[in-house]
């Protein structure tokens, strides 16, 4: 749902654990591959059923023996649903990185891009990473329209607490198909 994503709300679909790890499988035989980015937005964060679905995805990396020898960074979802023991797994299972899309420290700010995270999840689950020996990295975006230096200071305030292990700052862009675009273009806020 957020305004600034050009894919617009999909459904979650997950694919088989067991052909997640065979794909795995083929990219450490055929390319000698020591880690591996599973490109998902949203590998963990959205549910409790796809933390069942992530346990079950550890279980056959671990299985398979490629936790010894492969690594894994995903990205996530700050909410309610990221729980330490899914967490501890993942670190078991060889996952090392957990990019989060934080965006912005201001609530108000995230309610206007419809990001559905709340500021105390945020805090909560980077917690909860380094406690299961997850590093974190934090994806900030500056621009929004509607956004004030006292929300941008909220968000420098936000990563001062979290102390994230890596931060990203991008500079907002209004992907074409986005709605955060066509709010611009009929706006007229774009050069």
């Amino acid at each position: 749902r957020c305004t600034f994503c050009s894919l617009r709300s999909r459904p979650y679909r997950p694919r088989n654990p067991q052909e997640v790890v065979a794909e795995m499988r083929f990219y450490r035989d055929k390319f000698k591959v020591r880690s591996i980015q599973v490109y998902d937005d949203e590998f963990i964060g959205l549910s409790s059923q796809q933390n069942e679905w992530i346990k079950k995805l550890c279980e056959e990396i671990e299985k398979e023996g490629l936790h010894k020898e492969l690594a894994f960074v995903v990205q996530g979802r700050c909410s309610q649903y990221v729980e330490l023991e899914v967490l501890k797994k993942m670190r078991e299972a060889g996952f090392v990185w957990i990019w989060w899309g934080v965006e912005s420290g201001s609530s108000k700010v995230l309610e206007l891009i419809k990001k559905d995270i709340k500021i105390e999840n945020v805090i909560r689950d980077f917690r909860l990473a380094k406690a299961a020996d997850i590093r974190s990295l934090m994806f900030i975006m500056v621009g929004f329209p509607g956004e004030t230096p006292a929300d941008i200071r909220l968000t420098s305030n936000l990563i001062r607490r979290v102390k994230p292990d890596q931060v990203r700052i991008h500079i907002l862009t209004p992907y074409p198909g986005s709605e955060l675009r066509e709010y611009m273009e009929k706006n007229n806020l774009l050069e």
